[in-house]
């Protein structure tokens, strides 16, 4: 990792009022409209709320990647999430529109910044998973319900194929530090 202090806040996730953040999207919108055609346009800035969920996102990426560098057993990690109070799994919830995807684009541009790991974005349905340009859940884990009630021996080679099937769609599994599955329901 980094040579940072854990606890140093990346500046799209610092806290900011409801004023500072109008005033950051003003000249995020500025930005964009002086993106040249063709160009990457910059990312639109997190809103308070938004912010407050990232950090907190954040410290319990940093414990997760912290204990994986350290080789430390998994359950020793989980332990060390506990006594501070973090949630292993998050509920990213709200109406269409509200910025869940912009959050979500933030927080894997952070996690790659950083080095802490890599984020994979799915969802259950073709439409919920193509603005990732990932595949569906079931695609990605290699999830057939009409056959899910067959035993299968599992071969060395089936997984070799699923490894490089998942590194190709989304990340090499021993760099998946997120796992985010959107349109839950």
């Amino acid at each position: 990792l980094p040579d940072t202090d854990d606890d140093e806040i990346p500046p799209e996730f610092q806290p900011i009022d409801q004023d500072t953040f109008r005033d950051e999207v003003r000249n995020w919108k500025d930005a964009k409209d002086r993106t040249p055609p063709g160009a990457a346009e910059p990312p639109p800035p997190l809103n308070p709320t938004q912010r407050a969920f990232a950090r907190e996102h954040l410290a319990l990426c940093r414990l997760l990647a912290n204990g994986r560098r350290r080789g430390e057993p998994p359950n020793a990690t989980l332990e060390a999430l506990v006594r501070r109070n973090l949630r292993q799994i998050h509920l990213l919830q709200g109406a269409g529109g509200v910025g869940k995807s912009v959050l979500l684009a933030a927080m894997d541009r952070v996690l790659r910044r950083l080095g802490l790991g890599a984020m994979a974005v799915t969802a259950w349905t073709g439409v919920a998973s193509a603005p990732f340009g990932s595949p569906t859940l079931c695609s990605l884990l290699k999830i057939a319900f009409a056959t899910m009630s067959e035993t299968k021996a599992v071969t060395a080679e089936d997984l070799t194929l699923w490894r490089a099937e998942f590194t190709a769609a989304a990340c090499d599994p021993k760099d998946l530090l997120v796992f985010t599955i959107d349109e839950v329901s």
